[in-house]
């Protein structure tokens, strides 16, 4: 016989509550990478492949071989120059001494 007195069935009452804000999952703050912080690194590891490869002549000697040297060194500097230059601070200026 069904026992009346409770529920007339054995399902549990869910009820949606609200999440507090510290236990929500908090959004993904942004990681970006510039390009030049993708440049230095790629260009000195091809300088350094094709130094060790022109060492141990696995690549022939060459003009064009060391022209690829000479240009991922060149853009890895050039690169490490742009990134050194750009603006490290918020660019809003605040007056100083009321000017």
């Amino acid at each position: 016989m069904p026992d009346t007195k409770g529920d007339p069935d054995n399902l549990l009452h869910f009820k949606r509550g609200i999440k507090s804000e510290k236990s929500a999952r908090k959004p993904q703050t942004n990681i970006g990478a510039d390009p030049e912080d993708l440049i230095v690194p790629g260009a000195v590891i091809v300088a350094l492949i094709f130094a060790v490869a022109m060492v141990y002549q696995w690549v022939p000697i060459n003009g064009y071989t060391a022209g690829i040297v000479a240009c991922s060194v060149a853009g890895a500097v050039i690169a490490k120059l742009v990134r050194a230059r750009r603006a490290s601070g918020s660019v809003t200026k605040h007056p100083r001494n009321h000017r």
